[in-house]
């Protein structure tokens, strides 16, 4: 069959493995794929992908948290920056009037 699919493959699934699920997360899911029409193969996929995709979310998320840091720290050096040379022209500004 086109795309490595076997007879008996649900359309557009092509890999075919055993899992071993708890009995308590084997009802959960029977349940579940049952309550949203699908077959438990179909709800496995869907749960995986969901998964997949909340953990590129988050890597996504850490790593713009990181180059927001990065700049808020460059902001923060400058600023310490600014700082110490206004005091200085402050300081010399005192030492020329007194």
């Amino acid at each position: 069959m086109p795309g490595g699919a076997t007879t008996g493959s649900i359309a557009g699934m092509t890999a075919k493995l055993s899992v071993s699920l708890t009995e308590e997360t084997y009802r959960q899911v029977r349940e579940y794929a049952a309550s949203d029409g699908v077959t438990i193969s179909a709800w496995l996929d869907r749960a995986a992908r969901r998964e997949a995709h909340r953990r590129i979310v988050e890597a996504h998320a850490a790593a713009v948290c990181a180059a927001e840091a990065d700049l808020l720290l460059t902001d923060a050096v400058e600023l310490e920056d600014e700082l110490s040379a206004a005091r200085a022209e402050l300081r010399g500004g005192r030492a020329a009037q007194g």
